[in-house]
């Protein structure tokens, strides 16, 4: 009997291939009539001699294999254990090459900061955690299916993802008008064997270093993006640290002011010709195709620190340094009205000269405040010239960034990267979030409380979330599973599965995890020499990470209807995210974590609000919460009494809302009716009062 749900073949590399095949219970050996896809080579080899754990495993193989065939004899959903079946015959061959590569290994784990010491041991005992870890993915299979098969359990079937057939609508991925959840991983190599159930996502990347001169481009390299397969949906990666010889020859100051990711002055004029000249050549290839679906992704991680003892902090160029005149005779009047807020005696504005990098000790004062405006603002000029460049062209083109999270959650706002406007900039929420369970280097506070740093992602998914709740959101390197600072060679399956789950009820739509360090054969891939980190602790190392990314996608995607509209519930809490105080407060994001932890226990989603928000969006949140957001401008303020005009209810401490940007008085304060205020000295006991507050509104829903 062959089941139409899984029909195709797919190959696990050159030796291995993997055929539609079932498993004859009245006979011991597999044929081609039913499971695909399934391990006919992996189920009926010999019994393996190495060790009573292969032996088992594959007597376990052969065991689920026999109860698989029975629940598709009546009809029971069993897509997922045929997964687990799959992985566990990708991971018996990648362990089979691990054993025979133990010197292989060595090198990778003594380039770890973590696990150099003991190097060696963590390469000879490798196989043998991988062993275990397949020996328990095929037990809990085993035990699932036959919980399935006497009606213990019951499953929603698995509809089929066909990843060429899904567009970007309504604020999410869709497949025939239902919502779909998409997950792949950062680096893995096209192969068959790893598609059904790890991702197809297309993709182009596109370099500035292809444009001659002349403005013109290499005509194979407009050949080779015109002809490159565009069956599925992926995103264009832009490029920004590439450049042609000759412009580097022709601008020698073209670096000045590069950063770790983007290696040219974001200011200068030939660098904004040279993308104007890409996008004219490229982006009409790419218009309509499957290929650019998910958008062009405008920048990896960018970041442009300017303040003393920041991470990759650095000079700027005369370009930013005049831009940065012209803007400060914008903001004010007169040179005069300048040097009474600076406290400085400049004849003009064009003799400003701050150094940068600008000294972390002036934070607060309003020199500090302009010049962090003004870097948020021209960075954000960046993007706005991207977007318009490429929607010249293609005027349905989407576009979004990879936005580093870190840099909103934390504290140091020197970076340039005003997160509302990026986001607002774009057609999709784009980021690499994180999660971990502990840390290599650094302080960890939050494990006094949890066993997993969660709050990072919530908070940060929450509030992107909120400045375009109509988009969808896209972790296009997600490091829930492996980081710079988490590698844990002993991950339980039970924190990955909870890591995406959070992440998916919080808003995400589809990730790209870091990162697959495997070819098809098991063999390491080792033409990345800078990436020691992540070679040995990754998904491809980690067969119950694997797998449970991959079931947790799975029941997403049974569940999509129900997911979509979790994610796009009302968000009737909302926490009150002032740019001004996070510029010019340290310590100000303490207050935003302190109070989004609070509240995030009440079963209740929580959102956020900024002047534009409250300003553009026409939300429905009861109650609002402020804390130390000591400086706001007088424009922050306005918008918080419309909220209150309209008959919102604000908690608030004591100390908020008093100067404004420059650290002067407000001379005006909120005005409402008394219960429309509540001022706290003391946030114990916030989660009850909000409670409260929204049990007098039935229009709130709690999960």
């Amino acid at each position: 009997m062959r089941f139409s749900n899984y029909k195709k073949t797919i190959a696990l590399s050159s030796s291995f291939l993997l055929t539609a095949c079932a498993y004859n219970t009245n006979e011991n050996s597999v044929t081609a009539d039913t499971l695909t896809p399934t391990i006919h080579a992996y189920i009926n080899k010999p019994e393996p001699t190495k060790s009573s754990l292969s032996q088992e495993n594959h007597s376990l193989a052969k065991e689920l294999g026999k109860l698989i065939i029975q629940a598709q004899q009546h009809d029971i959903p069993v897509e997922q254990e045929v997964m687990t079946l799959h992985t566990a015959s990708l991971f018996t061959q990648w362990i089979a090459w691990d054993e025979n590569n133990i010197e292989t290994l060595t090198r990778a784990y003594s380039g770890h900061p973590t696990y150099r010491k003991n190097a060696e041991a963590m390469a000879l005992t490798l196989p043998q955690r991988e062993k275990e870890g397949v020996n328990r993915l095929l037990k809990n299979a085993i035990s699932d299916t036959q919980k399935l098969l006497n009606g213990k359990i019951t499953r929603p079937k698995l509809p089929q993802i066909d990843w060429s057939q899904i567009t970007v609508k309504n604020g999410q991925l869709e497949q025939n008008g239902r919502p779909v959840y998409l997950a792949d991983y950062v680096w893995k190599p096209e192969h068959p064997a790893f598609e059904k159930y790890y991702g197809q996502f297309n993709g182009y990347f596109l370099s500035p270093r292809v444009i001659e001169q002349n403005g013109s481009v290499d005509q194979k390299q407009l050949v080779r993006a015109k002809t490159l397969s565009d069956e599925t949906i992926g995103t264009i990666f832009l490029d920004n640290n590439v450049l042609p010889k000759w412009i580097k020859q022709q601008h020698p100051n073209i670096s000045v002011g590069q950063r770790h990711y983007g290696k040219y002055d974001i200011d200068h004029p030939a660098a904004r010709e040279l993308y104007t000249q890409l996008f004219r050549h490229f982006v009409p290839i790419f218009k309509g195709s499957k290929r650019a679906e998910m958008g062009y992704m405008l920048f990896n991680e960018p970041s442009f620190f300017t303040a003393t003892g920041s991470w990759n902090t650095g000079e700027v160029s005369d370009f930013t340094k005049t831009k940065f005149e012209k803007w400060l005779s914008k903001q004010y009047s007169s040179i005069t009205e300048l040097n009474n807020n600076w406290q400085t005696q400049y004849a003009g504005f064009e003799q400003i000269n701050i150094a940068i990098p600008i000294d972390k000790n002036l934070r607060g004062t309003p020199i500090w405040y302009d010049w962090n405006t003004f870097n948020n603002k021209r960075v954000t000029e960046l993007f706005t010239f991207f977007n318009q460049e490429i929607k010249k062209h293609d005027p349905e083109a989407k576009t979004h960034i990879k936005l580093m999270p870190l840099l909103w959650y934390k504290d140091l706002k020197d970076h340039g990267m005003d997160f509302e406007a990026l986001i607002s900039s774009g057609d999709i929420i784009g980021f690499d979030a994180k999660m971990l369970t502990t840390q290599l280097h650094g302080k960890q506070a939050w494990k006094e409380h949890f066993s997993l740093d969660w709050q990072s992602a919530a908070m940060s998914l929450d509030f992107m979330k909120s400045v375009r709740p109509e988009q969808m959101m896209y972790d296009s390197e997600n490091h829930f599973i492996s980081s710079v600072v988490f590698a844990d060679p002993y991950m339980k399956p039970e924190y990955v599965n909870s890591a995406y789950w959070l992440g998916l009820l919080h808003g995400i739509n589809a990730t790209k995890t870091w990162v697959w360090y495997r070819n098809a054969d098991g063999s390491l891939v080792l033409n990345r020499e800078e990436d020691t980190l992540d070679k040995v602790v990754n998904v491809t190392h980690l067969p119950e990470a694997l797998h449970s990314a991959t079931k947790t996608f799975m029941d997403a995607n049974r569940l999509a209807p129900e997911l979509s509209m979790i994610q796009k519930q009302n968000k009737p809490i909302r926490i009150f995210y002032s740019k001004t105080s996070a510029i010019n407060q340290k310590g100000y994001m303490d207050g935003i974590h302190d109070t989004h932890r609070q509240l995030s226990f009440l079963g209740v989603p929580i959102g956020f609000t900024t002047e534009n928000i409250l300003t553009e969006q026409d939300i429905n949140a009861p109650v609002m919460l402020i804390k130390d957001s000591q400086h706001v401008t007088a424009q922050e303020l306005a918008a918080l009494q419309q909220y209150l005009n309209n008959g919102g209810t604000i908690i608030m401490d004591q100390q908020s809302l008093t100067h404004d940007e420059y650290d002067k008085p407000h001379r005006t304060q909120l005005e409402a009716k008394s219960e429309q205020i509540i001022s706290l000295s003391n946030w114990t006991g916030l989660d009850r009062l909000v409670s409260n507050i929204l049990a007098e509104h039935q229009s709130v829903t709690r999960l």
